[in-house]
């Protein structure tokens, strides 16, 4: 179980004086600076990730490696975020707020990726939206648990728009542009489909029989990355072959997260 706390003062000093046991899911944060020949050898984060936040009021951002194991806590996003994208080609990420969060319900959010200081991006959505995915001609859609059905994004205006009905009951799920740009869907059940982006219209595609929700696909392997479980507590990454429906790997990781994206 990999446990992940936002720290107080103390807490991070206590953190310093102790050191990780093998096997042992905490972590605990270096302050000594590298050289430019050592930073060759840092471990270089492979994807972002945010933690639950409906429990605590906001969301956490933390960098993880392609394992699931945690390299930075980069900090609070100060809203609760229900999905994550970031968009490589012009260097953003982007989150999406819950129904629960306190003061920017159902919105779109840009994400210091130094900080994790999350901003908003016009005045709401107006409906429930999360995992926002955009394709490699920058367009961004995402998905609405109001109808259960695509949306499109307007990301400079945080709005959004019904593409058209998925005819779909959706929970827990996954939404991601694979690296031959089919929006691929993965519902709370474990089907499979892709999408239709101009019609909104799911085609079946395979089942994995289980939940893998907020994923994203590695931009190197092309295989889809989503977590087991929903809620509190310790969490898996499964590893997707989408192509033929099987889960190639799992991945222990930290507690409580709950959306992940590649960072390149």
């Amino acid at each position: 179980m990999k446990i992940l706390k936002w720290s107080t003062p103390l807490m991070i000093v206590l953190c310093i004086l102790c050191s990780c046991l093998d096997g042992d899911k905490t972590y605990t944060e270096s302050y000594t600076e590298n050289t430019p020949e050592e930073e060759d050898d840092v471990a270089k984060s492979d994807l972002y990730g945010v933690t639950l936040g409906a429990y605590s009021g906001e969301s956490i951002l933390v960098s993880l490696d392609e394992d699931g194991d945690l390299v930075e806590e980069i900090g609070p996003v100060g809203y609760v975020v229900n999905g994550l994208e970031y968009d490589k080609e012009n260097d953003i990420l982007y989150g999406t707020t819950g129904n629960n969060d306190p003061t920017f319900r159902n919105g779109l959010i840009e994400i210091d990726t130094d900080t994790g200081e999350g901003t908003p991006i016009g005045t709401g959505a107006g409906r429930y939206v999360n995992n926002p995915t955009v394709n490699s001609n920058g367009e961004m859609f995402a998905w609405t648990e109001n109808s259960d059905d695509l949306v499109r994004v307007d990301a400079a205006a945080g709005t959004v728009t019904v593409v058209g009905n998925s005819g779909l009951s959706t929970w827990s799920h996954g939404l991601d542009f694979d690296n031959d740009d089919n929006l691929i869907f993965v519902n709370g059940d474990g089907n499979i489909y892709r999408m239709n982006t101009a019609t909104g219209v799911p085609t079946y595609l395979t089942s994995i029989g289980v939940t893998a929700h907020h994923g994203d696909f590695d931009p190197e392997t092309g295989l889809y990355f989503g977590i087991d479980q929903t809620g509190e507590g310790p969490k898996n990454l499964l590893v997707v072959d989408v192509e033929n429906g099987t889960i190639v790997d799992t991945l222990e990781t930290i507690d409580d997260l709950h959306a992940v994206t590649f960072t390149d």
